[in-house]
């Protein structure tokens, strides 16, 4: 029987006679006015063809030589493909962050074509995550990381050979806390007042980044805490999304699934049935992501953390994403925030009739009951709309407010 519980045309819980959300329908109506497609880059075939592509993008060249590093040759992030270094961009007089490429040089023929193979394939997925972090919308939307310009570093092999490698120079994250994971890592839990107020700014702004993605029909791909860089405001730490080389259009084939196990949807996993691997390139393991982004964010663990995410095991991780129910997960969670919740098993309102709740504890029902739309196993019941996550988290003073410059 229904409850007439609904998500009523926004990420809000909506029930007959509540209103929606003024804010989150104005921010999606001026986004679907325009769709906006990142380009495909086409074929890369060598360093010369990506040169020729990137040139179109008008980025700013640094010199290798006007970039000094700053913490004596050490990194100071990685990742698959890339390894980040922090640098003094001497003419700018700015410190920023250098990410470079992993990928030496082919030390022979046997390894030629293999290697060309993968650095092709890795310059084009270089340079679709530089076009997209230099379209305009991103470039004037508060929650994608700042891409600043391009170097070429200059690699020589044990054998002597020469070639270059692009570098990406973007701005530099809070340097006590870079990463979400590093911030969750260095809070106490359960959060007090201060801090989940701190967690839901951070979550609202990752969620208004995916918002800007999804309109323009882009798959973020690989959404996860260290994927989301923090940056100190004078008024509070600003998360904003980063690494989009999973990035992908919407139900495209030909790109590959990507993302990181630990961290992707049920339709994403390698045993996944068939009618959940249809969904696997599109918005909606994004939703899942977010969904495991914020259990992690308020809770500081996952249902599969017990190991660690580097050591859980696959079939552990891929078992709970396709037979658990996320919402006894939650509840466990949720109950630490608000004893009275004890009492309820079921995200429905009718549960809430007769507690003496306060407007608090109201709030962390609604956490709950969006966590659970997202955790949902199959893309179809993720009923929900990442528009409207202010709502979620009650910061309606957190709008997509350069929207309001592009009337038209």
């Amino acid at each position: 029987m229904s409850s007439g519980f609904q998500y009523n045309s926004s990420f809000t819980f909506s029930h007959p006679g509540w209103e929606s959300d003024p804010v989150a329908d104005y921010a999606e109506l001026a986004l679907a006015r325009v769709t906006a497609e990142a380009p495909d880059p086409g074929p890369i075939e060598d360093l010369t063809t990506f040169a020729q592509q990137l040139h179109t993008t008008g980025l700013p060249i640094c010199e290798a030589a006007d970039l000094e590093d700053l913490n004596d040759g050490a990194a100071i992030g990685s990742g698959t493909t890339m390894t980040v270094f922090k640098c003094l961009w001497k003419s700018k007089n700015k410190a920023v962050a250098v990410k470079r490429v992993n990928l030496g040089i082919a030390l022979g023929q046997s390894q030629h074509e293999a290697h060309s193979q993968k650095y092709s394939g890795l310059l084009k997925s270089l340079l679709r995550e530089m076009r997209l972090m230099n379209h305009p919308w991103c470039k004037a939307h508060p929650n994608f990381v700042e891409l600043l310009g391009i170097s070429w570093d200059a690699v020589t092999s044990d054998g002597g050979i020469s070639s270059y490698r692009p570098a990406m120079i973007v701005e530099l994250a809070d340097p006590t806390t870079p990463q979400l994971r590093d911030l969750v890592k260095s809070s106490r839990y359960p959060l007090g007042l201060k801090e989940q107020g701190m967690m839901f700014d951070l979550l609202t702004d990752v969620a208004e980044g995916v918002t800007m993605l999804h309109a323009m029909k882009i798959v973020h791909g690989d959404l996860k805490p260290d994927n989301i860089l923090l940056f100190r405001t004078k008024d509070r730490l600003v998360a904003k999304l980063s690494d989009f080389g999973f990035c992908s259009p919407f139900t495209d084939i030909e790109y590959k699934i990507g993302g990181t196990p630990y961290w992707n949807a049920p339709e994403c996993m390698p045993d996944a049935p068939e009618e959940l691997r249809a969904f696997r390139k599109t918005i909606t393991r994004d939703l899942y992501s977010f969904g495991l982004v914020m259990a992690y964010s308020l809770f500081s663990i996952l249902p599969y953390d017990e190991e660690g995410e580097h050591d859980a095991d696959t079939m552990t991780v891929q078992d709970w994403k396709l037979n658990q129910d996320a919402s006894i997960f939650l509840h466990e969670q949720i109950i630490v925030y608000v004893l009275d919740f004890h009492s309820i098993h079921k995200v429905v309102p009718e549960s809430l009739h007769g507690l003496d709740l306060r407007p608090h504890d109201l709030l962390w029902f609604q956490i709950w009951a969006a966590m659970t739309e997202l955790l949902r196993q199959h893309p179809n019941e993720r009923n929900i709309r990442m528009a409207h996550m202010h709502s979620v988290f009650k910061t309606p003073h957190r709008q997509v407010t350069f929207l309001s410059q592009s009337r038209c």
